[in-house]
């Protein structure tokens, strides 16, 4: 192959190396303020598959996960054999592995995130995919073309990765709400909606005897404090106008915003162990 030919082929390969890695940086580590120091790492595989079961979660929601960490590394598969023509699909695999298991570690360390071998191991399986594709197209190509189908691969990939987190997690590209939902859930499908006059780190303190459910209709004994959930998604919402606006907040941030703006309305989405898994503090005025 004309060496002229595969330098800038390489060279454009640049633009989407960076990309991913800007991307691959923001979805492991910057989770938008979402609390994970409760979380521990799981080191039996598949553990996450029974977990899914047994609370009887989204079996799409699942596969989305699994799918998503597979074709997470796959472009690591493409991205090593480009650069470091010598390189082994053996090797590509280690990496890949001792990559991922480190990224898992420094989730843990740095309370950035779940850390799951499960992650691991569909990072891992994704690399080896990528370099077995495009490994085989070197071996059928004579020239450069397998650096564009190539190229075309993560190029399609990137655009799928992007259309699904706008659709399934828009959360982790910033967007609060999209399509009147957040998070997965309808806006209006609220759990609980009450007066909110503290947060803590745990715990949200309500007046009990506002609580009213999504039809508005008041909800007799309610609790007088609710506990949040690892992974809470918490939110503000305010005029912004004349249009209603919704803001991520880290737990710090929306603890503030309570305690300055006390009290505010809160609106409540319940997991299954009766944990807040969504709060939206809604404001008269903004006040982060």
């Amino acid at each position: 192959m004309n060496k002229k030919k595969e330098a800038i082929a390489k060279i454009i390969f640049i633009i989407p190396l960076i990309l991913y890695l800007v991307l691959l940086f923001r979805l492991l580590f910057l989770k938008n303020g979402t609390d994970f120091s409760d979380t521990e790492f799981r080191f039996i595989p598949f553990s996450t598959v029974r977990e899914y079961i047994q609370n009887e979660k989204s079996l799409k929601l699942m596969a989305i996960n699994y799918l998503g960490n597979i074709l997470l590394f796959f472009p690591i598969g493409i991205f090593l054999p480009v650069f470091l023509k010598k390189i082994k699909l053996s090797e590509i695999v280690l990496v890949a592995f001792f990559a991922s298991l480190y990224a898992e570690f420094l989730q843990f360390e740095l309370e950035a995130g779940y850390a799951d071998i499960d992650d691991v191991i569909c990072n891992t399986m994704g690399a080896a995919l990528g370099g077995m594709v495009y490994f085989k197209l070197r071996e059928k190509s004579r020239s450069i073309s397998h650096y564009i189908i190539s190229f075309l691969i993560i190029a399609a990939l990137g655009t799928v990765g992007a259309v699904s987190l706008w659709q399934y997690r828009p959360d982790m590209i910033g967007v609060v709400v999209y399509n009147d939902m957040i998070a997965g859930k309808k806006l209006d499908s609220f759990d609980i909606s009450v007066e909110c006059y503290k947060m803590s780190h745990g715990e949200i303190f309500v007046n009990s005897r506002t609580a009213k459910d999504k039809n508005f209709n008041k909800i007799q004994n309610a609790e007088r404090s609710y506990r949040l959930s690892d992974t809470a998604v918490l939110a503000v919402s305010y005029e912004k106008e004349g249009e209603k606006t919704y803001e991520r907040c880290s737990l710090d941030e929306i603890i503030e915003v309570v305690a300055e703006n006390s009290p505010s309305t809160a609106y409540v989405w319940f997991d299954k162990n009766q944990r807040c898994s969504i709060v939206i503090i809604e404001l008269k005025d903004k006040s982060i």
